[in-house]
């Protein structure tokens, strides 16, 4: 995908002039935004208030303040190469502090979102928050982390170090959190936030940024005509009257919160769970896991787009519905529906859900959390909107990993022809190491294999992680010290017993092969390798006759399994050591609709298996 390009005229055209006044005395010069750094010098609290300015080699600006971590201006071009600011907020520190509660751009901490009546039960000690919502505890409450000041460092021209330490029984919480996060602005137009955080005592750690988007431009009028899709949230999180949520998680399909299609964000209502067309403050379960695409937003006005990239479990939508009429930067009237967070996140109230996600940080592990804001050209906008019009004709080719083509494509293909059946389909079944190459070429559309590395032009999504496993003979000896654990799905078995015992290998180009080679090192053994293969219904047999053992992946076990089942299976190593299964597509192509609901329908279709 084409990334922006800002042009040299348009950004010395949003330049004030330097120069000196009538006293000699030289004057400040304005930021691309319009922004002055003087207007964010200030103390609050003791300590010193400042703007800092990041500017990328194409010339894109991003501005934050250290008072609240905020992100206060990013500019970016329009479809007519004008530069816009599209994100919401005011022209001065006076106003943030004074105005904190509307979190324009801040960060959010300790615990974003809500959790259910202000308090928690950790290791037998509950624990009391702020009560700033309906009695309930909001994004940590009314002196989050979005309302501190922030120790700040700017790294480089386009990069901000912010650290705060939020102390043992700050609003609270338990524990003194130590909190890194670095904003980047990147040559690809992306503004980066990293979030990191340790502890010295159990706690709960729940960081976002709460940026309002308006791709018209921050007081150019509502986000309503937005167009949104969010392919990887299949459901979301039911909620009673105050907003907390019930402890379920249900299918989007059928209401008004699906957005695994592009539809504009003021287009439809339902009568139970969107009120008003547009209206949304909704919590979304996130599927697959690692860095992955989770939302894509473009406005037809001006072209812009943009693209969230996440880690997390959660994104929470929230189209800004209740916002109060206040004027914002240079003037601009914001009000309801002005702009649109899109919150990467834990689930809401985690803590005292069991079945959700844990959102329990203890001393000796490291809380991270990545987001992604990548601003894009129209033209992939406009090639989606004639998709949505055009008829379904077109043509679809998949790459697939050896040995997996023949599990997943009797489950995808199907429901794939049901939707599209017009739509003609090509399937190459390669190793990953040529499926890369191919999809590099342009050869295929996309490509589904574990692949364990990544290559800068590929956009990647772990469709699923599945464990690999030491596989024996059913009588072989040393399967009696085979340890049923609760924590694992398989016996654990200690690998070093195995150290003198033959093995069958899959060939070190295949991701299998080369992860059971990572493993036998790292257990510092070296048996000897009898054989290799390619085929992992092979393998299988080959061990279910006694020529050796092996290890295969768990999908592989349970494919092997209609035609066999002489072998026994087991977890090895300290921690369990996982295969992901991914999807790939290069950066640099527009991701067309045929290619994103077939990758929709694998990720519907492993998740049910």
């Amino acid at each position: 995908m084409k990334k922006l390009c800002f042009a040299v005229m348009a950004v010395c055209m949003l330049l004030s002039c330097g120069g000196k006044n009538e006293k000699g005395a030289a004057t400040e010069e304005a930021t691309l935004s319009g922004l002055m750094k003087s207007d964010f010098v200030s103390e609050v609290d003791g300590k010193p208030t400042a703007l800092y300015v990041l500017k990328n080699k194409k010339g894109a600006e991003a501005c934050v303040t250290n008072w609240g971590g905020r992100l206060v201006s990013v500019m970016v071009p329009d479809k007519n190469g004008k530069m816009t600011d599209v994100v919401l907020g005011y022209d001065n520190i006076a106003q943030y502090v004074a105005f904190p509660d509307n979190n324009y751009g801040g960060l959010i901490g300790r615990y974003g979102n809500r959790i259910a009546n202000g308090k928690f039960t950790l290791d037998g000690t509950e624990y009391q928050l702020p009560q700033n919502n309906n009695g309930h505890c909001l994004h940590g409450g009314p002196k989050g982390y979005h309302a501190v000041v922030w120790d700040a460092k700017q790294i480089d021209d386009q990069t901000l170090e912010l650290t705060y330490l939020s102390k043992d029984g700050e609003a609270g919480f338990p524990g003194n959190l130590d909190i890194k996060v670095i904003y980047k602005l990147t040559d690809d137009n992306a503004v980066d936030i990293k979030y990191e955080a340790t502890t010295d005592k159990p706690t709960v750690v729940n960081l976002t940024n709460h940026s309002y988007f308006n791709l018209a431009g921050q007081g150019n009028g509502t986000v309503l005509d937005h167009i949104l899709q969010m392919p990887a949230a299949t459901q979301f999180l039911p909620v009673d009257a105050e907003k907390i949520p019930i402890g379920l998680l249900a299918p989007v399909t059928g209401t008004a919160l699906d957005f695994l299609e592009p539809h504009a964000i003021g287009s439809r209502t339902d009568g139970a769970l969107v009120l008003r067309p547009g209206d949304y403050d909704h919590a979304y379960a996130l599927c697959g896991s690692g860095d992955r695409s989770v939302a894509n937003l473009c406005c037809p006005r001006t072209g812009v787009s943009l693209t969230v990239r996440t880690n997390m479990d959660s994104v929470q939508l929230y189209t800004a519905g209740g916002l109060a009429q206040r004027p914002g930067k240079h003037g601009a009237g914001y009000g309801p529906f002005s702009g649109i967070c899109l919150e990467t996140q834990r689930y809401p109230n985690a803590i005292q859900v069991p079945a959700f996600p844990s959102p329990l940080l203890r001393a000796g592990e490291r809380y991270l959390h990545y987001a992604q804001q990548i601003l894009l050209l129209e033209i992939d906008m406009k090639r989606e909107l004639e998709e949505l019009a055009a008829n379904r004709r077109g043509r679809l080719s998949i790459g697939y990993q050896m040995n997996r083509s023949a599990y997943a494509v009797p489950l995808t293909i199907p429901k794939f022809k049901a939707e599209f059946p017009e739509v003609d389909i090509s399937i190459q079944e390669r190793s990953s190491e040529t499926l890369e190459k191919m999809l590099l070429e342009g050869k295929l559309d996309i490509v589904v294999f574990n692949y364990p590395g990544r290559n800068p032009s590929l956009e990647y999504e772990v469709i699923d992680q599945e464990e690999l496993l030491l596989i024996t003979p059913w009588d072989h000896p040393l399967c009696k010290k085979g340890v049923v654990m609760e924590n694992r799905r398989h016996p654990y078995m200690d690998l070093k017993l195995f150290a003198q015992e033959p093995f069958i290998l899959q060939h070190s180009d295949q991701t299998t092969g080369r992860a059971a080679r990572e493993i036998l090192e790292d257990m510092g053994i070296s048996p000897p390798i009898v054989l290799k293969t390619r085929n992992i219904e092979g393998t299988v047999r080959l061990v279910e006759a006694g020529v050796g053992c092996s290890f295969v992946i768990e999908s592989g076990l349970m494919r092997a399994a209609n035609i066999l089942s002489n072998v026994r299976s087991f977890s090895v190593g300290q921690t369990s050591r996982n295969v992901d299964l991914v999807v790939a597509h290069r950066k640099s192509d527009y991701l067309t609709k045929h290619a994103q609901s077939y990758i929709r329908i694998l990720r519907d279709s492993i998740r049910r298996t």
